[in-house]
């Protein structure tokens, strides 16, 4: 496994305002086009940032899909302390 296409999805989400605007109506449907498994699925959909940093997500991607999914900075910086402190 890999997080290449997780990678892949949040650049097109960050640079392609139509990806964005479909991701934000049906994150399932766009997860799949971009093959992600249901691990890879999971970690997204539960905002699970320090899960996502291990899988080898890039950080600064993450800051940009964090506002897309519409996730305070506070929650964001909660997940990341869990990986720290584990």
């Amino acid at each position: 496994m890999s997080a290449y296409e997780i990678n892949k999805l949040f650049h097109a989400i960050s640079v392609h305002e139509d990806v964005k605007q479909r991701y934000i109506q049906n994150r399932k449907v766009v997860m799949d086009e971009y093959n992600l498994n249901e691990q890879e699925q999971r970690m997204v959909q539960e905002n699970d940032f320090a899960a996502l940093t291990d899988y080898g997500v890039n950080g600064l991607i993450l800051m940009r899909i964090k506002d897309v999914h519409q996730v305070p900075v506070p929650e964001m910086i909660k997940s990341l302390n869990r990986k720290i402190h584990s």
